[in-house]
């Protein structure tokens, strides 16, 4: 029996697919991490210098306003050594600074200029851990009236400076002042006077200075120039404050205190009292009074009758 030949069938090959990168795709994957990384970077790194600079600010500004309170502080109180010691001495303010046997300030002769002698002192109390220095300027023309002063303060790495300009002058500039309000009499008269009036009464009358008045200045055949009178000042902004009005917050006196030393050493008196005394003290010596005299004067009781009981 014949074999039959098996010729086997051969299966296909199967192919298989691989994927290859190219190595500039994995180059350019690497650039691309390195760039987001130097942007994070950049990123904490700008945050950072903002941060420092803000505190820095904060830092500068805290001691900017430090620096400016202790310069103010110090102006004030070298403002205050001026005026005690122009208090002292106003002949001679240069004086009352070198002198204070408290603050005593030195002439600076490098500071001074042509036209302005310069004091200086170092102000330590009542700060705490801190110094200011203050300067005085006067003019070396006393005339003028005029002065500053300087305060320098240094708080870190900042420096303030405070000027202060002072001008010397009076506070009523006249001959005559009346605080008296006045009742509104237009009358020229001893009387209208009385009641709170400034009355100027003649016609050959020259006043060096003008009048100043709370109340009604009446006159008669005096001519004033312009500027000379100032009246009406009750109620306004500019009146007047009665430096002698017991029950004042502007009197600059215990009248109760000198009364009860007038009662005490027996030298208070009535009008008519105090012309006795003074009689008796020309007619027995010495001719004069002592002490603390008070003479009680009220309009009313029939004391003053004319104007040399005055």
């Amino acid at each position: 029996m014949a074999k039959m030949a098996h010729n086997p069938i051969s299966s296909p090959s199967i192919m298989k697919s691989q994927t290859h990168f190219p190595e500039k795709s994995q180059q350019g994957s690497i650039i691309v991490y390195v760039l987001v990384a130097m942007v994070l970077l950049g990123t904490i790194g700008s945050i950072g210098t903002h941060v420092t600079q803000q505190t820095k600010v904060t830092s500068r500004q805290t001691q900017l306003a430090k620096a400016y309170q202790f310069a103010d502080g110090g102006a004030s109180i070298a403002t205050y050594d001026l005026n005690r010691a122009f208090t002292s001495n106003a002949n001679d303010i240069a004086t009352g600074l070198t002198e204070d046997e408290e603050f005593p300030y030195a002439l600076s002769n490098s500071l001074s200029t042509v036209d302005e002698f310069c004091y200086v002192r170092t102000i330590g109390a009542p700060f705490t851990n801190q110094i200011v220095s203050a300067q005085i300027w006067l003019k070396k023309d006393s005339s003028e009236g005029t002065a500053r002063v300087v305060a320098v303060a240094t708080s870190g790495e900042v420096a303030q400076t405070v000027t202060v300009h002072i001008m010397a002058s009076y506070a009523f500039g006249a001959a005559l002042i009346s605080t008296a309000e006045g009742d509104g009499s237009t009358e020229v008269s001893k009387k209208s006077a009385q009641k709170g009036q400034l009355v100027i009464e003649g016609e050959k009358i020259t006043i060096e200075g003008g009048a100043t008045s709370n109340g009604s200045t009446i006159y008669d055949k005096f001519v004033p120039k312009d500027g000379q009178i100032d009246a009406d000042l009750y109620g306004t902004d500019d009146e007047i404050p009665n430096y002698t009005d017991p029950s004042s917050t502007n009197q600059l006196f215990d009248f109760e205190r000198f009364s009860a030393v007038g009662d005490a050493m027996g030298t208070r008196y009535t009008v008519k009292q105090f012309q006795q005394a003074m009689k008796e003290a020309y007619e027995t010596g010495p001719g004069y009074l002592e002490g603390i005299i008070v003479i009680d004067i009220d309009i009313d009781d029939g004391s003053i009758t004319n104007y040399a009981d005055l």
